[in-house]
């Protein structure tokens, strides 16, 4: 994705982000890929929770990657499946596509011009306050942290 539609579609994620899950932050401090934002929260001294906005290179579509670390690291290895809630307790760190912990297959949203990222943007947002906050809070519990969900705080 290049040029306005990446700068329409990465303006829609980082609305409706801030709207759906207002304490990720941009993090600016970390380096990656210029098709990347990555927005991170932390939990107490122990856990910092991430997503990652990534940009497809040459077509016109987007992912969600989320990830979560004990020791404020933003996890470089890439896993294609999110460990288990048990097996959080023994790791240190995971990454992943948002999509695997609904599907066993990649996820991309396509957009094909601006008109369309509202709703495809949403779908992503929708899906990381579904099962993104739903993976992140069982990580918290399994490591003895509560992580206060959205739709407690509205």
């Amino acid at each position: 994705m290049k040029g306005s539609l990446a700068k329409a579609v990465l303006g829609e994620f980082e609305n409706q982000l801030r709207q759906a899950l207002p304490d990720f932050k941009r993090m600016t401090d970390k380096d990656l890929p210029s098709v990347c934002r990555l927005y991170g929260y932390k939990i107490g001294e122990s856990l910092s929770l991430y997503v990652q906005f990534q940009t497809h290179r040459s077509e016109d579509s987007f992912t969600v990657e989320i990830a979560w670390s004990r020791h404020d690291l933003w996890p470089i290895p890439f896993m294609v499946n999110p460990p288990s809630h048990d097996e959080a307790a023994d790791r240190e760190a995971a990454r992943f596509r948002l999509g695997a912990l609904w599907t066993s297959r990649d996820v991309w949203w396509d957009v094909k011009s601006a008109a369309v990222a509202p709703a495809q943007v949403k779908d992503a947002v929708t899906h990381l306050t579904k099962e993104g906050l739903s993976y992140f809070s069982s990580v918290a519990d399994r490591l003895g942290l509560s992580l206060q969900r959205d739709e407690d705080v509205r």
